[in-house]
């Protein structure tokens, strides 16, 4: 009996370990893209709310639901960068300013806060389908979680019980 406790307890402090680890390598890079999308956020509410919407319908300018997968995030960057020299070199921003009636005005972003723009793009778009990536540490915890439980469920399960006690 001594030696199956003994062997719980060792797998079951490899598999916390490997959870841990799991956790501790995937979440900044998580957190770091999560920040990115939070100040994009901001920076498309002080910038871009005026004419745009996201899932919203379009206003003075087309409705952004979806734009990273329409267009690519060169083509985004140097649109939203610098709108007038798009409007004269590239035809499907031509093509906006034909459809729409009103050129795009310059927002004065520096490639940063671009780049975080195009991460908020991304995050508001319609989740794909399957598990997020990002929960899938906490999946992992949670499974850790309920074998730990589990375990002590089962090793509290074998204490034997007197009969006089009351």
């Amino acid at each position: 009996m001594k030696t199956r406790r003994s062997a719980m307890r060792t797998n079951l402090g490899a598999l916390v370990a490997a959870a841990g680890c799991l956790v501790a390598s995937s979440s900044p890079a998580l957190a770091q893209a999560d920040a990115a999308a939070r100040e994009g956020a901001v920076l498309f509410r002080q910038h871009c709310v005026a004419c745009h919407t996201i899932g919203g319908g379009r206003l003075v300018g087309p409705d952004l639901k979806g734009v990273s997968e329409r267009r690519s995030e060169d083509w985004l960057t140097r649109l939203i960068g610098d709108p007038e020299r798009m409007l004269k070199e590239d035809p499907d921003a031509a093509a906006l300013l034909k459809e729409y009636g009103v050129p795009m005005p310059r927002a004065d972003l520096s490639p940063p806060q671009i780049a975080a723009v195009l991460a908020f793009f991304k995050g508001a778009q319609p989740a794909p389908a399957g598990t997020p990536q990002e929960f899938v540490p906490t999946l992992v915890l949670s499974l850790a979680a309920m074998l730990v439980l589990t375990l002590i469920g089962l090793v509290a399960g074998n204490k034997k019980v007197h009969e006089g006690a009351a």
